[in-house]
């Protein structure tokens, strides 16, 4: 299972007769395994997202006036005043 960035798993199907496979279930084979690599990266890049999210929510949450984040430039990406 192949992604842009790189191999995610595989898939082994075999039988006990070498090359019965024909051209047509092997096309399927591909395409499914193709998909099959796109769900599971959308999946990990779903939860990675969510993870995120539930970070910045916690330093908010912690944070007693304001939160600044800078880049990597190191100037201010955003700046949260919290209210309360």
């Amino acid at each position: 299972l192949k992604i842009k960035k790189g191999l995610i798993g595989f898939l082994c199907i075999r039988d006990k007769h070498p090359n019965s496979f024909t051209e047509t279930q092997l096309s399927f084979l591909s395409t499914l395994t193709s998909h099959s690599a796109t769900v599971i990266h959308n999946a990990i890049l779903l939860n990675e997202k969510k993870n995120e999210k539930l970070w910045r929510e916690s330093v908010i949450n912690s944070a007693i006036d304001s939160v600044v984040a800078i880049d990597q430039n190191k100037k201010i990406a955003n700046f949260i005043i919290l209210i309360q």
